[in-house]
């Protein structure tokens, strides 16, 4: 079986007289080894042996598209490797010269087509992300709206502040954006997230057709684990001594324990749901509400403590109306609360 790899022929003869370099080529080897120039060069320093591809710290490639010219490495041996496994053990029947020939002509088709993707693809991240976050608040469920926008934010940043096309977020380029951050001390749980939300809208494009991906990289980019982090539960004791505060009734203290309460009682309950909840939410002994992020429903019952503080809420109020004084107007905007 033929095999085709990466390298960086250090011969005498392919190191440049005039910059030092050396040149990088497909080795193929089928019965006899052949060197195919790709058409970039770098220093032994440059290359990076074990991964195949140009090393960014380098100063040999100082003022490259080390990005881009890694992808293109990693798309010309993926379609040599893609022509040996189509031959199957047809390939026996050419010699190495010929196979050559199958690969640059593989090349040249790809490289038109890539370039037709490329014009009928031209759809950046954060014009996507817009579609996904403006969907998110028309549906009055923007609990995943930050989280879109953070990612998109988060990439623009590391690519010097121009918004990124979707074919140049590649497998090389989630690798240094992770990279990059992870230098500078941020947690993986907060690189996790954005990548997640890049992954979201990325593959959102795929699903609804907008986009159609040379290859996916994400199918062969793994995201960075989530880090344990320590529980911050309330314990028992600051709970009661929360019930036990006096502050003067109406006040902002006063309203601010009882939705801490509220919250407590209701098994968790989220301030920017706690906020949307109406009067109609309280039937008989249960309280009903759904999660903004998940949608998922909720039923609570009402014990005495929580129906107390709901009580005083529920006084003139009608079925439509907001229950809490928070100044909630039934947008998806929560900032002025």
């Amino acid at each position: 079986m033929a095999k085709v790899s990466l390298i960086l022929d250090t011969r005498k003869k392919s190191k440049s007289r005039i910059t030092g370099l050396y040149l990088i080529v497909l080795k193929v080897f089928h019965k006899k080894n052949r060197l195919l120039r790709i058409g970039h060069c770098t220093s032994l320093a440059g290359w990076d042996s074990k991964n195949h591809l140009l090393r960014k710290s380098s100063l040999a490639n100082n003022g490259l598209d080390y990005q881009k010219i890694n992808a293109e490495l990693g798309d010309k041996l993926h379609w040599a490797k893609q022509v040996v496994y189509e031959l199957g053990d047809s390939i026996d029947r050419l010699d190495v010269d010929l196979l050559l020939d199958h690969i640059k002509v593989r090349w040249d088709s790809e490289l038109d087509f890539e370039i037709k993707k490329k014009v009928e693809n031209n759809i950046t991240l954060s014009q996507w992300g817009s579609v996904l976050i403006n969907r998110k608040r028309v549906a009055n469920i923007p609990g995943t709206a930050p989280w879109y926008q953070s990612g998109v934010d988060a990439m623009t940043k590391f690519n010097n502040g121009k918004d990124m096309m979707l074919y140049d977020i590649t497998l090389t380029f989630l690798r240094d954006f992770e990279a990059q951050p992870l230098k500078k001390g941020n947690s993986k749980n907060t690189i996790g997230m954005y990548i997640r939300a890049i992954r979201s809208i990325y593959n959102s494009t795929i699903k609804e057709d907008e986009f159609v991906p040379l290859k996916n990289p994400f199918d062969h980019y793994r995201t960075p684990s989530k880090a344990r982090t320590k529980k911050k539960a309330v314990t028992k004791v600051k709970i009661m001594d929360l019930k036990k505060l006096e502050y003067e009734e109406k006040s902002p203290l006063w309203h601010a324990k009882n939705y801490a309460l509220i919250m407590f009682y209701c098994r968790g309950y989220e301030l920017n749901d706690l906020v949307k909840l109406m009067a109609k939410n309280i039937e008989g002994d249960r309280l009903l509400y759904g999660r903004s992020k998940t949608g998922d429903p909720f039923s609570v019952r009402i014990t005495e403590s929580l129906g107390n503080i709901l009580e005083f809420y529920l006084k003139g109020k009608q079925p439509e109306d907001y229950l809490l004084p928070t100044n909630y107007d039934g947008s998806t905007n929560l900032s002025s609360i």
